[in-house]
Parts: C-alpha cells; sequence; structure tokens
C-alpha cells in the first residue's frame, strides 16, 4: 500500500510541475478547450468577468488529467449578476484521498464608468497529505480589471494569490503550494461568430505562458473551440451546446509526454 500512494504522489508532481498550473482553477471548461485563456471570459481567473453577466447561473465542472482518477478536479460555482453588487461563490477540489486541495471562494465584482469594470476574490486554500501531519492553508486574493476598448474588443489583466499569507509548519517544505500568477490577454470578436482569444501568464518560478484560442459559433446552439498554450506546446479542443437555459461544454488538452486530459461541464442560467 506504501508503494502504491508513494507511485501516485509521484505522478501527482509530475504531473503538476510538467503542466505548471493551479489545479484547483483547472475547472473552466469553455478556457480549457480555448488553449487554457480565460483573463477576459472566466471568473475563475479573472474576478473582474462576473461584471460581464446579467443573470444568475450555476457552473460545475469535472476535469481529468491523463486519465489518472487521482488527477481529478471538481468544481462548483455559483454566480449572481442580478445584483448592484455581483457576486459569487466557488468550490474547488482536486487529488485523492490521500492528496487533497481544496479552494473555498467568494467573488465581488463592480462595473465602473461605462467601460471598465473591476473585481476582487478572498480564497482560502488547504492541503491535506498523508505524507504530513499538519494540513497546510493559504489565504489569498485576486484582483482583476476588464477594459472594453470597442463592442468587439476587451482588454484584461489580473493578479492572482497575491498578496497571500501561508499557514504552515516550517518543517513541511512545499513551496509549490505557496504561488502567484499574473495573466493579461484580449478577445475579439470577429463577425460576430468568431472570437479570437489571446494571452500570456507569468508565475512566481519565472515561467512566461502564451495562450491562443477561438471559439466559432455555429448556428445559434454550437458552439466549436480550439487553442495551444506554451511550455510545454499543448493543443487544445472543446464544443459546447446550448440547450434552453442550458451550456454543456466538453474539453479536451492533448500533453505530448502524459496523454489526454478531458472534461465535462454543466453550466444553468436563470
Amino acid at each position: 500500500m506504501k508503494q502504491l500512494i508513494v507511485c501516485l504522489e509521484f505522478i501527482y508532481w509530475s504531473a503538476a510541475t510538467l503542466s505548471a498550473q493551479n489545479q484547483l482553477r483547472y475547472s473552466d471548461l469553455r478556457s480549457i478547450g480555448m488553449g487554457e485563456n480565460g483573463v477576459t471570459h472566466s471568473l475563475v481567473v479573472n474576478p473582474a468577468c462576473l461584471g460581464l453577466s446579467t443573470s444568475q447561473s450555476i457552473d460545475i465542472n469535472f476535469f481529468n488529467k491523463y486519465n489518472l482518477k487521482e488527477l481529478t478536479t471538481l468544481s462548483a460555482i455559483y454566480a449572481n449578476a442580478k445584483n448592484v453588487f455581483p457576486f459569487g461563490f466557488l468550490i474547488s477540489s482536486f487529488g485523492y484521498d490521500k492528496y487533497r486541495e481544496t479552494m473555498f471562494r467568494l467573488i465581488l465584482s463592480k462595473r465602473i464608468f461605462s467601460r471598465w469594470i473591476i473585481g476582487v476574490s478572498i480564497q482560502y486554500d488547504f492541503l491535506q497529505s498523508e505524507l504530513w501531519e499538519e494540513d497546510v492553508s493559504k489565504l489569498s486574493t485576486d484582483i482583476g480589471i476588464l477594459f472594453k476598448c470597442t463592442d468587439n474588443l476587451l482588454i484584461g489583466l489580473s493578479i492572482i494569490d497575491f498578496p497571500s499569507h501561508l499557514f504552515y509548519n516550517e518543517s513541511i517544505d512545499n513551496k509549490d503550494f505557496n504561488y502567484y500568477n499574473l495573466q493579461t490577454g484580449f478577445q475579439y470578436l470577429f463577425i460576430n461568430n468568431l472570437l479570437i482569444d489571446v494571452s500570456a501568464d507569468y508565475e512566481k518560478n519565472g515561467v512566461l505562458r502564451l495562450h491562443a484560442g477561438l471559439e466559432y459559433l455555429i448556428y445559434d446552439c454550437f458552439h466549436v473551440r480550439a487553442g495551444l498554450h506554451t511550455d510545454p506546446l499543448n493543443p487544445s479542443f472543446g464544443l459546447g451546446l446550448d440547450i434552453s437555459s442550458f451550456q454543456l461544454n466538453v474539453a479536451a488538452v492533448y500533453h505530448t509526454q502524459l496523454g489526454i486530459g478531458s472534461g465535462v461541464g454543466l453550466v444553468c442560467f436563470f
């Protein structure tokens, strides 16, 4: 049994290092299908994106990396943009019984003037592992800004997990849990049916990653998405289907060394 646990820990850390991702935010299937772009449309990445909506929604997502159940992210997001001050809640969980990361997040957003939207979120993350006697936890803040240049062009900026404070025993060596990320990018709606999305993000460990993606609306209810990101160079693909007040999303990412990660999500608008 111990050999199995050690093996799974090794697989997790290998996957986490190669992907260089915050696993708890790997929960927006639309963004994943578009090359993991999200700074201009996903409140998982940018809290200001909550101000783009005018309704309430519940978004449930499941994403599995490389066909390993131990590398699964589950999330549930509630967003209410009908109030004067839009707000939302997110719960996300990654891992398995022997190693699990969990995040609780409060999101607030506000439109100022006619073209600017600002947002802030406060999140509490904690990590539970059989490798340590104590849990590791972190309290952090995200700050996001959106600027609508024209009806078709939107620019976004997001500072993720900064500032933050880590609560842990100094004998625990886990620097990877204390990260921050800066993202910026733009999206352009071309001929009303084609959305082009480009962004870049910079992480605490010095990694600079570029993202490019697109979404094409076929008819009035069917979305086709594709994209890629660098470091490593991973292509992705996604589909979206609108049915009444629901949207079904699927996405897949191909890793040249570890294989395919795939997921499904359901959004309900009301």
